[in-house]
């Protein structure tokens, strides 16, 4: 990649860019409305940090590690605790952080002539479970019983420029109750 910005960086020995934060300072958004507000407040209280790294030599495809503060470990908006993230597999990362596995949540994202197909497979590490468990794992940690999928669509380039997408993304955030024409914290990556 040859234009990262804001704090980011691009690891050559690891072939990823890292550490992106989802709390701040503007690597990542969320609709501007009270769902976006919670979804930033959560962010910003684990210290949710992403690492997404390159998969193949053309650079096409992406999986993306997350950690966050163990004391605040989560799946979505449901805070586990440190006891209860590791019997379900979350890692240590060093300095009071602990990695997701790719078994409660894995995040990938592959290029397409749009953007970016961004997927993510919630419990794919619960296939051995009892269908009445896994539901039941599911409704208590609120999670999608299919895969979560959306465009990530580059609106802003690596100079500050908008882009093709740029008077489309504004159009379409007007439709979007609560979302105006703006999202919190957005910036290019």
């Amino acid at each position: 990649p040859d234009n990262v910005e804001f704090g980011l960086g691009y690891e050559e020995s690891t072939r990823c860019v890292t550490p992106c934060s989802l709390w701040g300072p503007g690597h990542w958004g969320s609709m501007n409305n009270d769902m976006g507000k919670a979804n930033l407040g959560f962010h910003s209280r684990a210290r949710n940090t992403l690492s997404l790294c390159f998969t193949d030599a053309d650079m096409d495809n992406i999986q993306i590690y997350q950690k966050m503060l163990t004391k605040w470990a989560a799946i979505g908006p449901v805070v586990l605790g440190p006891v209860i993230a590791r019997l379900l597999g979350f890692h240590d990362a060093g300095a009071g952080f602990s990695w997701t596995p790719a078994s409660v949540l894995n995040m990938t994202m592959v290029k397409k002539p749009w953007g970016w197909d961004r997927v993510t497979v919630a419990m794919q590490g619960f296939d051995n479970f009892s269908p009445m468990i896994r539901t039941m794992v599911q409704k208590l940690l609120q999670l999608p019983d299919k895969d979560l999928r959306y465009p990530f669509i580059q609106i802003i380039d690596g100079n500050g420029e908008k882009t093709k997408y740029y008077d489309e993304f504004i159009e379409y955030m007007k439709t979007v109750p609560g979302g105006a024409a703006k999202v919190l914290g957005m910036k290019a990556v």
